[in-house]
């Protein structure tokens, strides 16, 4: 034997996990390499948590720099999803390497290339794989684990699947009883491990054929169709168990619900979804992954039905049962962002962040950074716009959403007077979009707080000639002509500022000093009147 064997029998579909967002593994039970990986996944995450590079980057980053961890091949293997995918040349590598630094592990290293090869349809080099596997000494039963999966998903062949398990059902915690079942069970977790929906639903469709009201089976595979956001087929499944027979229980009404809200809108789903969580009451039968799931749906409906106040409820019920789901933060942070509550919304964001960032979408750092703007939380928002600006390059973001990005930390700068850094990201704006009018308009107002004042008005005329007409634009403007003492010109600018925005005092506080500076009182009066009603009223 060229390696230690397992010293209890190893089901080899426990090496596969589901995967996330970017591809990533939520957690690895081997007993071989589950601490480094966990060691190893945490680097990654603080990594990306930090400098938001693509996970995948970071996974390669860490562990190149820590080449002492043996089992660093594998798992970037798996976060580049080799397996599932039948990335042939990483896998390769990742097993190589493994090979190469750690040959006492040889027992595992051959299941892991087994497990390759299985999803990489490569049947004649597993046979020679599993008979390496009986010379290394893995446990018969992981090696019966093994054969029994290449016999049902690359010959197509259960009946003799069923054989090869007959004895070890036991150790490998199979529910089924019945030998075909039992053989089909253990191809569709690892299918489902895998990803693999095709395997999936043969699998799973065989033990159905034979048990047509098998409500957990109908469950788990309607809840495998929606991991996909396949509603109908989910939908189908469920009424398929339903007219065998099946009693129509909390867990099916309420994965039902969230199949009809992908199938047909809020206004089917949101009763299916009412009923299941009043049914559920506080049973403790009811899986707490399952409750978040329907009050999470509940609150999607909620909202396409504009009761957005009530879906608030629901994801904060939904936190509360489950507040290391950072998706949830997420979630919420989306709909207080709607209701205008961007402090709010930055605040769950962060949350997000710094539970799971790689449960957060690619435009999180940005998005935090424009809720904290809008927030007016100006300061706290420019060290978040400069990494939102540092991972869109890296990840080469589309080139508008880069241009609002420094739009935006430009805007943020000059709210807290540093004017020519202002003036520096408006550069940058307008080198990634040259039409750019707001950027074009906001750099000429910071260029008039440095009196430069001859390329502000530049600015300001090219934003106007673009079609850009915000009231600020004007209001510049008028101070551009106000200074130069050109009173009648200042005013006609102020005049379409206040008719653009006329609920702002600002531009009839400057039209007033113009009156007062030709001698008209009367005017500058009138003005400096509505300016004080207005300033007075606004909320």
């Amino acid at each position: 034997m060229t390696g230690a064997p397992p010293t209890t029998p190893i089901d080899p579909t426990e090496l596969l996990e589901d995967f996330g967002h970017y591809g990533s593994v939520s957690s690895i039970t081997f007993e071989y390499v589950g601490v480094e990986i966990d060691r190893l996944s945490a680097a990654a995450h603080r990594l990306r948590a930090f400098n938001l590079w693509d996970a995948r980057t970071h996974a390669n980053t860490a562990f190149t720099a820590m080449p002492e961890h043996l089992p660093c091949a594998y798992f970037v293997a798996l976060t580049d999803g080799a397996f599932p995918y039948a990335a042939q040349d990483r896998w390769e590598d990742a097993l190589a390497s493994l090979r190469r630094n750690a040959p006492e592990r040889a027992t595992s290293n051959t299941v892991l290339e087994a497990l390759a090869l299985l999803a990489a349809h490569n049947a004649a080099r597993m046979t020679e794989c599993l008979a390496r596997a009986k010379s290394e000494g893995v446990h018969p039963t992981t090696i019966a684990a093994l054969e029994a999966l290449q016999l049902a998903k690359m010959f197509g062949d259960p009946a003799k699947a069923a054989a090869v398990l007959r004895e070890h059902r036991g150790p490998l915690a199979l529910q089924r009883t019945a030998p075909i079942d039992a053989a089909n069970e253990l191809y569709a977790r690892w299918a489902r491990r895998a990803q693999d929906r095709q395997s999936y639903e043969q699998a799973t469709a065989a033990i159905a054929a034979r048990h047509p009201a098998d409500a957990g089976l109908a469950l788990a595979r309607a809840r495998f169709a929606l991991s996909f956001h396949d509603g109908v087929l989910a939908n189908g499944i469920l009424d398929a168990v339903l007219a065998a027979g099946a009693q129509l229980t909390p867990d099916l009404r309420g994965t039902r619900g969230r199949a009809k809200l992908l199938c047909y809108g809020a206004n089917d789903a949101l009763p299916e979804l009412e009923a299941a969580l009043t049914e559920a009451g506080d049973s403790p039968a009811i899986d707490r992954d399952d409750r978040v799931e329907w009050l999470l749906a509940k609150a999607t409906a909620e909202s396409a039905q504009q009761k957005q106040l009530a879906a608030e409820r629901d994801i904060t019920e939904a936190i509360r049962l489950a507040p290391r789901r950072a998706s949830s933060f997420v979630r919420r942070s989306q709909l207080r962002a709607a209701l205008v509550r961007h402090a709010n919304a930055a605040q769950d964001l962060e949350s997000a962040l710094q539970i799971q960032p790689l449960d957060c979408p690619d435009t999180a750092l940005g998005d935090l950074a424009m809720h904290l703007f809008n927030a007016r939380e100006y300061a706290r928002s420019i060290p978040v716009f400069d990494r939102a600006i540092r991972d869109a390059v890296r990840r080469n973001v589309e080139t508008n959403r880069r241009a609002h990005i420094e739009e935006l930390r430009g805007a943020a700068l000059h709210f807290v007077g540093r004017f020519a850094d202002a003036v520096a990201a408006y550069n940058r704006t307008l080198a990634l979009v040259p039409t750019h009018g707001k950027a074009l308009s906001d750099r000429g107002e910071a260029l008039l707080e440095l009196d430069r004042d001859e390329a502000a008005f530049a600015d300001l005329e090219r934003a106007v000639q673009l079609g850009y007409r915000a009231s600020c634009t004007f209001v510049a403007r008028g101070t551009y002509f106000q200074r130069k003492g050109d009173y009648t010109k200042a005013i006609a600018e102020f005049d379409e500022a206040a008719r653009l925005s006329p609920t702002s005092a600002q531009p009839l506080e400057l039209r007033a000093k113009c009156y007062e500076a030709t001698g008209d009182i009367r005017r500058a009066s009138d003005d400096r009147e509505r300016a004080a009603v207005l300033r007075a009223t606004r909320r």
